[in-house]
């Protein structure tokens, strides 16, 4: 599975062509996934109630993944010792967490922050 970043989603929502070049490099059968949190911050940031409505119908079609209480445990950990010097927010840190959990790499633009995350894969889906 590949566990897709809020930034890349926000690069293929705007029809960035290297993102789409990427997403359709992708072999057929790849399932695509998303966090939660990716959801929610792709909401936060809807103009009005109509772009909310076509974000949630775009990526409707995408298992979510929410963290478990193993991944919170991590994440608490991980904030703590990683904030101040990785500047890390408390989504980046949950989701890639959720990633830590699922054992899947994450595909982001963010991997300087999110490298706070042990165990984490990284993967940057294409050249910004």
């Amino acid at each position: 599975m590949v566990l897709v970043d809020t930034d890349v989603l926000v690069d293929l929502q705007r029809q960035f062509p290297p993102a789409i070049a990427w997403l359709r490099s992708l072999h057929p059968q790849t399932p695509l996934g998303i966090s939660g949190f990716s959801l929610l911050e792709l909401m936060e940031g809807a103009a009005n109630r109509l772009e909310m409505q076509r974000i949630r119908k775009a990526l409707d079609r995408f298992p979510l993944f929410w963290p478990t209480s193993g991944d919170y445990r991590r994440a608490v950990a991980t904030f703590a010792r990683c904030r101040l010097s990785h500047h890390i927010g408390i989504v980046d840190v949950l989701i890639g967490e959720t990633a830590v959990g699922l054992g899947v790499a994450i595909h982001t633009f963010n991997g300087k922050h999110l490298s706070a995350v042990a165990r984490l894969e990284i993967v940057e889906p294409c050249s910004r």
